[in-house]
């Protein structure tokens, strides 16, 4: 698990955001890094900037999929980054996120 933690890292570091836009498989890179991570990257002592920018691509990915029809990964998607923000008080910390995954969910 460390190693797909580091991994995942490097890469939110080293990618801006609009080359993320420009490339749209990096979203599906990162994912899979992240659930590679698996329970390490819910713990609450992690970086708490890169918990919140992992929600974020979960989100931005969400977005890309249902433009694209594909709910059931969506989905997927969106539970990841509330389970990424739910246990570490995500409603206080980065409320508009934490809303923006919700009701996202909710459609």
């Amino acid at each position: 698990e460390g190693f797909h933690l580091s991994i995942l890292q490097k890469l939110l570091h080293g990618i801006s955001e609009e080359e993320m836009s420009q490339h749209r498989t990096y979203y599906f890179i990162l994912f899979t890094q992240m659930k590679a991570c698996g329970n390490e990257l819910m713990n609450p002592h992690l970086d708490r900037e890169e918990r919140f920018a992992c929600a974020s691509v979960c989100l931005q990915a969400t977005q890309q999929l249902v433009q694209r029809g594909n709910f059931t990964f969506a989905s997927e998607y969106l539970d990841f980054g509330i389970r990424l923000l739910e246990n570490n008080d995500g409603w206080r910390e980065c409320y508009d996120l934490i809303l923006a995954l919700y009701s996202s969910s909710a459609e």
